[in-house]
């Protein structure tokens, strides 16, 4: 009987001290998923400032010149494309990260079963990780939710900003362009048109379209 007792007991033992080892590698694991959290974060934080610097340098372009303006709008296209790139890069991690929280709880679930199943050694595990690592997990969750919802937000603002410079400065530079078309004279025409050709293609047959009704009907 004492050796059955015995026997027990060291059986409890090494499941006792193998749920450890599991734990282990699990708070290895969290631990280095919140690097990879905390990294992302600071990532997206920059992205974000950019964004908020992208809109307010592009307040700051009401008034400005014509000759000035498309190179601004240009400097904003790159800004937007460098915006998205870096959001794109920060989706492929985020989804790994999420992945391997859903499979590291999974392996804790099935941990949980061989704790019922134990004595009292091993409700003591599960007890440690009730105390500790719970709240860490729950936090980290908490973080990749929270960290979703930021990327979103950045995609959003990076469109607004597309929308903004179609809506706003599409507009001021079409106008710009009529307005000195109005002014110029027949001598003037050639040059207008070399500085037509420089516009995208968006404003291109406008412009044309423009020149050649002043031409025949006003001058």
């Amino acid at each position: 009987a004492l050796q059955q007792i015995a026997a027990h007991q060291n059986a409890t033992a090494e499941k006792a001290s193998a749920s450890w080892e599991e734990i282990e590698k699990i708070r290895a694991q969290f631990e280095e998923n919140s690097g990879v959290t905390a990294k992302l974060t600071a990532q997206v934080a920059e992205m974000m400032e950019k964004s908020d610097a992208m809109a307010e340098r592009l307040r700051e372009l009401e008034g400005r010149d014509f000759g000035g303006l498309q190179g601004k709008i240009d400097g904003h296209d790159e800004v937007i494309r460098d915006l998205r790139e870096k959001v794109a890069g920060v989706d492929p991690p985020l989804a790994k990260l999420e992945l391997q929280q859903s499979e590291l709880l999974s392996k804790f679930a099935v941990l949980e079963n061989k704790v019922s199943e134990s004595g009292d050694a091993v409700r003591t595990v599960k007890a440690s990780w009730e105390s500790t690592m719970k709240p860490s997990v729950d936090e980290l969750n908490g973080k990749v939710k929270e960290l979703a919802s930021t990327v979103s937000g950045v995609v959003e603002d990076v469109q607004h900003v597309r929308k903004d410079i179609n809506q706003k400065y599409g507009d001021s530079l079409w106008s710009e362009i009529r307005n000195a078309v109005e002014r110029v004279n027949k001598k003037e025409f050639k040059e207008v048109e070399q500085r037509i050709e420089l516009n995208s293609a968006k404003w291109h047959e406008r412009s044309k379209q423009l020149l050649t009704y002043t031409r025949d009907h006003i001058l």
